[in-house]
């Protein structure tokens, strides 16, 4: 009886790993994605910046990750809109910080 519970429990996990665990640590980031989420979110605020002048910062903020998601999904890669909201004012801070120092 023991046995056929091990059996049952183990069956049932190998299917919750195959089917939950495993789709989920597939869709981590790597290295070779991040440098395109980081190059592509320094075009983008670039380019908002360029063209946008007349809006306020938060509807760049909002443009840019809107911009940023859009191209990431036909990128087919995913990405956590915090983490892209962080990246984004980061590079906004860096831009200026450079700015100012020229």
């Amino acid at each position: 009886m023991i046995d056929l519970i091990l059996f049952v429990m183990i069956t049932f996990l190998t299917v919750i790993f195959i089917f939950v665990v495993a789709p989920v640590l597939s869709k981590t980031i790597n290295n070779k994605d991040m440098e395109k989420v980081e190059t592509l979110i320094n075009r983008v605020v670039l380019f908002i910046e360029q063209t946008e002048k007349d809006i306020s910062n938060e509807e760049k903020k909002h443009l840019a990750i809107s911009y940023t998601k859009t191209i990431l999904e036909y990128l087919d890669i995913e990405f956590n809109v915090l983490l892209l909201e962080i990246l984004i004012e980061a590079q906004v801070y860096l831009l200026k910080n450079k700015s100012t120092n020229n």
